[in-house]
């Protein structure tokens, strides 16, 4: 009888081991698809891609209705703030290509403001690689980009301007009634918008979309 018993104990034992096994993996694989879902059953979240320290150009899209290149026109790196043109005269073939890529073109203002709007950054410039800008990050898909603080070129005084404290580029917008002018895409602590320049005494950079 005794020898009975421990043998039923020790199945018991080795029942109660195996159960606890499993409960244990159950949990583990529970937290793992907790883990790639968000973790609250809100769907699978987003890291984004951080494109603000690339030498290689892309094409990143941000979720919106165009795709925006990873630096400026001209630029080698994200952080470069590449070169300086006057409105409508930035490739002296007519065409614009960037990275290998071609048919690009310079965003409107509608689409700047789209950007502005669908996109968060900080308050204040940061810093990439010792270049003061902002980052963008999307509200959609978390993928990153940075705007350096170029400011302006000058062909009246011949002097830059604003460099490292603001961020200016050309929008494809004329000014509506104002031949002379056309709109910019303006970037400084704690304002976003855009703003009219002359659109030959002032040198702006330049972001490519597709």
């Amino acid at each position: 009888m005794a020898v009975i018993n421990t043998l039923i104990m020790k199945r018991l034992l080795s029942f109660i081991a195996m159960a606890a096994i499993l409960v244990t993996f159950a949990c583990t694989k529970n937290n793992e698809n907790g883990n790639e879902n968000g973790g609250g059953g809100g769907g699978k979240e987003v890291s984004g891609t951080d494109y603000t320290k690339t030498t290689d150009f892309a094409l990143v899209d941000l979720g919106l209705s165009v795709k925006w290149a990873s630096m400026n026109l001209g630029a080698a790196a994200s952080w470069e703030i590449g070169g300086y043109y006057p409105w409508g005269n930035y490739s002296s073939s007519g065409s614009l290509g960037q990275g290998g890529f071609t048919n690009l073109r310079v965003p409107t203002k509608q689409e700047w403001e789209e950007l502005q709007a669908e996109c968060s950054r900080n308050t204040y410039r940061e810093e990439v690689n010792g270049v003061k800008g902002f980052i963008f990050t999307s509200k959609k898909n978390g993928n990153k980009i940075f705007f350096p603080c170029a400011g302006t070129y000058s062909t009246y005084t011949g002097s830059y301007m604003y460099v490292g404290e603001r961020a200016y580029y050309w929008t494809a917008t004329p000014h509506e009634s104002i031949e002379a002018k056309a709109y910019s895409s303006y970037l400084s602590d704690g304002i976003k918008g855009v703003e009219l320049h002359d659109k030959v005494m002032v040198n702006l950079p330049v972001r490519l979309v597709q």
